[in-house]
């Protein structure tokens, strides 16, 4: 008798247990989008010739308070490079609208479009819809990066 009682709780307990749960324990969820700019001017990299240095660089628009702009460097397949990195610690879902200005010659029109992650492990977390630079769909190139080409 006390051999049915078992096998029943037995029963009773791996029939009870939630087995659609997912276990995240093991999986890595990528971070909120960071996005690193080369800005191009006659072909030359204008953050490392010397054309525009941070305090040359300015962005307006959407909660434009809330985004870090500083300039980096980054590995490429090609070396390294200095980019304009535009970072916010607090992302949205929803499509901002900012303009980059250098100097007092040249601004360049920006759009990102951010959505919430879906999934059981992983959602939640702004990623990338679309970014337009002036108008045009960008996607990054295999390094990551989007090139702006300052006319």
């Amino acid at each position: 008798m006390k051999g049915i009682v078992y096998a029943l709780l037995g029963l009773f307990l791996l029939f009870s247990c939630d087995s659609t749960s997912t276990d995240c324990s093991a999986v890595s969820c990528l971070g909120p989008p960071v996005f690193n700019f080369e800005v191009l001017l006659n072909n030359e990299n204008a953050l490392e010739n010397g054309t525009f240095t941070q305090e040359d660089i300015s962005l307006t628009g959407t909660d434009a308070n809330q985004f870090l702009l500083d300039l980096s460097s980054i590995r490429t397949n090609s070396g390294d490079i200095t980019t304009l990195r535009l970072d916010n610690a607090n992302w949205e879902p929803k499509t901002y609208t900012l303009q980059l200005v250098f100097g007092s010659e040249f601004s360049v029109d920006l759009q990102i479009a951010l959505r919430l992650s879906q999934g059981d492990c992983c959602g939640g977390i702004p990623v990338l819809e679309q970014t337009t630079i002036d108008n045009s769909a960008q996607s990054g190139n295999s390094d990551g990066l989007y090139s702006i080409v300052l006319n």
